[in-house]
């Protein structure tokens, strides 16, 4: 019965948001806004009035790079 439902802890999630760039690769807030100013790191998917966020390959290549 409960076999086709999908198991979504294990999903990557659809946007990591600032919070979670900062605790995932260990930098700070004021790091990750100079990035977005420098241009070292994209601009955030503004997603709603109080909701931005990266799609996690987007990140994970600026971080790469």
């Amino acid at each position: 019965m409960g076999a086709n439902l999908k198991d979504t802890t294990s999903q990557e999630p659809k946007f990591l948001r600032p919070a979670d760039v900062i605790r995932i690769y260990g930098i700070s807030q004021t790091a990750l806004y100079r990035g977005i100013k420098s241009g070292t790191i994209p601009e955030p998917t503004r997603i709603s009035p109080r909701f931005i966020g990266w799609a996690p390959d987007k990140i994970e290549a600026a971080f790469r790079a």
